[in-house]
């Protein structure tokens, strides 16, 4: 009997004690975006994240949108690019062909949406003056050539220049063309 009382009682302590410091890890595979920006070094990292979505988001726009021109073919020999061909014949539909538009409106505000980011966050920062100028206008440039693409697809389009809140999505100032677009 007493075995079981001396037992009970140290599960019970260790119960109660062991997961107050074993549980409480800070996460390894993210940092919150109020944790970063802080190094020239992080900066950098952002600034690489926009380059990822112009590489990776307009590269694919940029393809489609000149086989809608009379600038380029598709394909350079039998079965290459087959998928591109209803583009350069003008035979698609948005039933058919939806996937280059996700990719025009979603890729590119991916694109405004983090040098965005990056522009408040680098001009928010204690880093060197002459540090901050060069990324925030290599930022303000890209986001200029994400809102290019985007008025090559639209003409009018949503004008995000920052972070919005929920009660500000629909109330979104509409460009209507590049010369009334403040970059």
């Amino acid at each position: 009997m007493k075995n079981i009382i001396r037992l009970s009682l140290a599960i019970l302590v260790l119960g109660a004690t062991s997961c107050t410091d074993f549980l409480e890890v800070n996460p390894r595979t993210q940092v919150s975006e109020l944790e970063f920006y802080q190094t020239e070094a992080e900066v950098m990292m952002g600034l690489y994240s926009v380059m990822d979505d112009v590489q990776n988001g307009l590269m694919e726009v940029f393809s489609y949108a000149f086989l809608l021109s009379d600038e380029s073919e598709t394909g350079g020999g039998l079965g290459e690019g087959v998928y591109k061909y209803k583009y350069d014949n003008f035979t698609y539909d948005p039933t058919t062909s939806p996937a280059w538009w996700n990719e025009w409106d979603y890729g590119i505000y991916n694109g405004v949406t983090s040098s965005n980011i990056l522009i408040v966050k680098v001009n928010g920062s204690e880093l060197d003056e002459s540090f901050v100028r060069s990324i925030d206008a290599e930022a303000r440039f890209y986001r200029a050539l994400f809102y290019f693409y985007l008025f090559m697809g639209y003409e009018q389009f949503p004008l995000i220049t920052g972070s919005l809140e929920t009660s500000e999505i629909y109330s979104v100032k509409k460009v209507h063309g590049m010369r009334s677009m403040p970059l």
